[in-house]
């Protein structure tokens, strides 16, 4: 054999056992290692909030994509800031609906949703409780009726990673029916196998009441060819790098405007920092927000320090929503 075929076959061998010897060193420190997804190697691992409550951590192809709470009674709580403030403003949508005239929904967990950050005070919002004057009315296409089984609002999740957010759909906000887009069905395995989404859908019979529906593909994909109508998108497949498809050109926003009730809401995490190197993702999502709604709202994770990357939390809708003045864009 040539010496330098012989050189490339122990330099394999070599790297082999180097990651023999990583996955085994990782497994002994409680770390699960799944080598392949549709975006890099995928690791599970528990640790500990800054409070010193039990998470569980999942970081994909380096990236770190869930949190979850371990303890049973905290499992559909919410661990992340940007997801807190989304649950704030899916009760601020029913607030709405419920002063509009629809009827009356299941209680949403205020606890759930963190601190009250994206709400105004009281004394803002003044009687009507909106910008603008009166509270909208119910529309005449249906939107706000209640279904046999309470089921009033529809939600699209796009990105599933962990399901944190589409848990918190189904445990807190009955009225809601949630379809979730993830592409990789190895991660979905590994949200069934270690993220609780298994006893999710037992303890809450969320499939067989239409609750909860997975579907594996490209999120982009399925919200072109849906012909569907939702009350609530969210985009959680957002990273500020690899945006996910055209979402932040106006094209896109006008497709997620036409998939969306006229009392709609568009909610996206978009990962960046709010001015400087590697911004422009932020600047471009907003804009074409603004090119295709009447409202939009930015909520951003470190507001003290623009240039530091962050969870911004970009909201969008045709509806004015009771969020505080100080995160208004439009």
């Amino acid at each position: 054999m040539p010496t330098p075929l012989i050189v490339i076959v122990v330099a394999f061998c070599v790297i082999d056992v180097a990651c023999l010897i990583a996955l085994w060193g990782l497994r002994r420190r409680g770390v699960r290692v799944y080598p392949k997804t549709k975006f890099g190697p995928a690791m599970v691992f528990d640790s500990v909030d800054d409070d010193g409550v039990a998470i569980r951590l999942l970081n994909v192809g380096g990236k770190f994509q869930s949190v979850s709470y371990v303890d049973e009674a905290l499992r559909w709580r919410l661990a992340c800031m940007y997801h807190q403030y989304f649950a704030q403003v899916v009760e601020i949508q029913a607030e709405l609906w419920e002063e509009s005239g629809a009827s009356t929904l299941g209680t949403a967990s205020a606890e759930a949703a963190g601190p009250d950050a994206a709400r105004r005070d009281d004394a803002e919002q003044g009687e009507s409780g909106r910008d603008g004057g009166a509270p909208c009315k119910a529309e005449s296409s249906g939107a706000g009726a209640t279904s046999a089984n309470g089921i009033r609002r529809r939600a699209l999740v796009i990105g599933g990673g962990g399901y944190s957010f589409p848990k918190w759909l189904v445990s807190e906000a009955p009225d809601v029916a949630t379809t979730v887009v993830e592409i990789d069905p190895a991660v979905t395995k590994i949200a069934r196998e270690h993220f609780f989404l298994d006893d999710l859908e037992r303890e809450f019979q969320a499939g067989e009441s239409g609750r909860l529906r997975l579907v594996c593909d490209d999120g982009w994909a399925y919200l072109s060819a849906s012909d569907e109508q939702f009350d609530i998108i969210v985009n959680d497949a957002f990273g500020g790098h690899r945006p996910l498809g055209p979402l932040k050109t106006d094209a896109g926003a006008a497709a997620v405007r036409a998939h969306l009730t006229p009392r709609g809401i568009y909610l996206a995490n978009v990962i960046s920092p709010l001015e400087g190197k590697g911004s422009a993702v932020l600047r471009e999502s907003t804009d074409a927000c603004k090119s295709a709604f009447e409202h939009v709202y930015l909520i951003p994770e470190s507001p003290e320090d623009a240039r530091v990357t962050g969870d911004n939390v970009l909201v969008a809708s045709n509806a004015s929503l009771a969020i505080a003045a100080e995160y208004v864009v439009k």
